[in-house]
């Protein structure tokens, strides 16, 4: 961060994208004016912006020209905390399992829909794991929308990091629940069409650990995730035990 004083004011001049807030993130997105551009990069109001001379402006447009490269991600690691507009510290999360069913099926669901451009999501999939510290209330994907200027100060690269974090979290655990939780349908399913219920997706296990009451789902994405997964190992070691007892079953009565 370069400071630059114009004899009645200082400024401050970022150099890199670790110095760009999350709000001056969101207000260049679209500009294509440069005084508007050096504006809001250099908090300069438009009006000193519009007095500097050409020799002035291409020499701040040399030092902002790492926005047109893209963010450095490599090497990044999250900050313990990350603090609002009110001064309100959000712990990182480490370990999003202990977190609610919910909170991941959202988290899976920003993910997918952000994967060409995951740094538009950044306070959303913050805000996964921050609303509840917030409000201190259970997560509410209602909610989100209404907190996600909280985070305007906060620098760019912190939010990266952090939902970053998540996102690695995310991948671990679903690599798990591959491992560990598929079973390939046999051949007398498959011809039932069981892959008709691949549209619905993680529906079918909201579904299942609500015992088919729709009544009980909201319950259900309130559990801790570590809950939800152990259920999901039972009742599949459950459905492979009946396999396997109607297969020694089979084998007995050709006996």
């Amino acid at each position: 961060m370069i400071k630059v004083n114009n004899g009645k004011e200082v400024y401050s001049i970022p150099t890199s994208w670790d110095e760009i807030t999350y709000k001056q993130y969101k207000d260049i997105q679209g500009v294509t004016d440069e005084a508007t551009l050096l504006s809001i990069i250099c908090n300069m109001p438009i009006e000193i912006v519009n007095t500097l001379s050409n020799n002035s402006i291409a020499k701040l447009s040399i030092l902002l020209s790492f926005l047109s490269e893209p963010i450095e991600t490599e090497g990044l690691t999250p900050n313990e905390y990350l603090t609002t507009l009110d001064g309100f510290k959000i712990s990182l999360v480490k370990d999003i399992k202990e977190k609610s069913f919910g909170q991941k099926i959202y988290l899976h669901q920003i993910v997918q829909e952000n994967e060409e451009n995951i740094v538009d999501a950044l306070v959303d999939i913050v805000l996964i794991y921050a609303q509840e510290q917030i409000t201190g209330k259970d997560f509410d994907i209602n909610k989100i929308n209404e907190l996600k200027n909280s985070f305007d100060n906060i620098f760019l690269v912190d939010l990266y990091s952090t939902a970053f974090s998540y996102i690695e979290q995310l991948k671990a655990v679903l690599e798990a629940e591959k491992n560990v939780l598929h079973k390939e349908p046999t051949r007398e399913q498959k011809l039932a069409g069981i892959d008709m219920f691949s549209d619905f997706g993680v529906m079918n296990t909201v579904k299942a650990l609500a015992g088919g009451d729709i009544l009980k789902y909201d319950a259900v994405t309130k559990l801790e995730y570590n809950v939800v997964f152990t259920h999901m190992v039972m009742n599949k070691v459950q459905s492979d035990f009946e396999d396997n007892y109607r297969s020694v079953l089979k084998q007995t009565s050709k006996r």
